[in-house]
């Protein structure tokens, strides 16, 4: 009996070490009760610089990456962070790593708040056929389109087919911006107590500011 738990727990510690989170960098405090940390660009918004959280390793699993990183920036009162990106032995900036890279924490009062925006993120593994405004386009994985919303015109985004799901924006003054993910085809039970399944070929979920920053952090802009 023994043996299966060793073997057991070894099959499952690469799983817990694969993706590691951790506080790098504590330089500084904040009191603060702010819920939530917003991707800043520290060139341009006045920000004290806390600390850094180190991502090692690479997952799919974003959300769970997010919390970790949200727990360590509250550990030190941060509301903002930005890459941190090193400079390579060129003096160039090295490219974003998946699966090893630094986010830098900051306290901050200031914010760049955009209007009549629309963020546009895949969802799983392959690419995602969606339409813009009526125009096909493919959603690369790990990546996010961002549309404009337009005064007077069309401003519709469908995912999947027939049985996919289509919302239509308007613009307003001072609209915030808004974020949105695209998620693929899904076969489940049917909650309504008919039985049956349900099958959409696409859907369109609305995201958090907070975690829908962190994955333009670390998702390519597809443009």
């Amino acid at each position: 009996m023994k043996n299966y738990i060793i073997a057991g727990l070894l099959a499952i510690s690469p799983l817990c070490t694969a993706q590691r989170v951790t506080l790098s960098k504590a330089e500084k405090t904040n009191t603060n009760t702010d819920k939530f940390l917003y991707k800043i660009d520290p060139a341009k918004i006045a920000a004290q610089y806390l600390g850094e959280v180190e991502v090692e390793g690479y997952t799919e699993n974003d959300t769970e990456i997010f919390s970790q990183i949200y727990k360590k920036a509250k550990l030190i009162g941060a509301n903002a962070f930005a890459l941190h990106l090193s400079p390579g032995i060129d003096s160039a900036v090295t490219p974003f790593n998946p699966s090893h890279y630094h986010i830098s924490l900051y306290y901050s009062r200031d914010f760049e708040n955009e209007t009549n925006i629309a963020y546009l993120f895949s969802s799983g593994e392959k690419p995602q056929k969606i339409r813009v405004d009526g125009k096909r386009l493919i959603l690369q994985p790990r990546s996010y389109i961002k549309k404009v919303i337009n005064f007077g015109g069309e401003n519709s985004i469908t995912a999947g087919n027939l049985l996919g799901s289509r919302i239509n924006l308007s613009a307003k003054e001072g609209q915030p911006v808004q974020y949105f993910q695209i998620i693929p085809f899904d076969v489940k039970a049917d909650q309504t107590g008919q039985g049956g399944i349900n099958v959409k070929s696409g859907d369109i979920i609305g995201l958090e500011r907070s975690y829908a920053e962190f994955l333009s952090l670390i998702y390519k802009e597809q443009r």
